[in-house]
């Protein structure tokens, strides 16, 4: 999972958890050695829908997610042991059923495309 990466077999899930308090979304790709968890909950304080994501590299992202137009956004920051950046990544459901999830990251206070990827159900 990179820049360079060819095209490559990545499953998703999402699931109520905790009594239907909170989202589990899953993201696996076994080829890359890759499995990361995501989830969502209400946060009375701030009454927002808060993210806490982490992944099988080490990486833990935390945000806030928000529906707006038509797409869920989550804005947030990733931290590996030695930094920290902003991103967001913006998930879309199509008009032919596809869930695309577009993600950018901030360097030196601007917005960089990162990652594109498609999603469809598995016939």
């Amino acid at each position: 999972m990179g820049e360079n990466t060819s095209d490559l077999v990545l499953s998703l899930h999402f699931e109520p958890i905790l009594e239907g308090k909170a989202v589990k979304y899953s993201k696996a790709a076994p080829a890359a050695n890759f499995y990361g968890e995501t989830h969502f909950y209400w946060s009375p304080n701030r009454s927002e829908v808060l993210f806490i994501n982490l992944t099988s590299r080490g990486i833990v992202g935390e945000g806030v997610a928000s529906y707006r137009n038509g797409e869920i956004v989550l804005l947030g920051e990733l931290h590996w042991p030695d930094k920290s950046m902003k991103f967001k990544t913006v998930l879309r459901i199509e008009s032919n059923g596809v869930l695309s999830d577009t993600y950018t990251r901030k360097e030196d206070g601007v917005w960089v495309p990162g990652h594109f990827q498609e999603f469809a159900a598995k016939n």
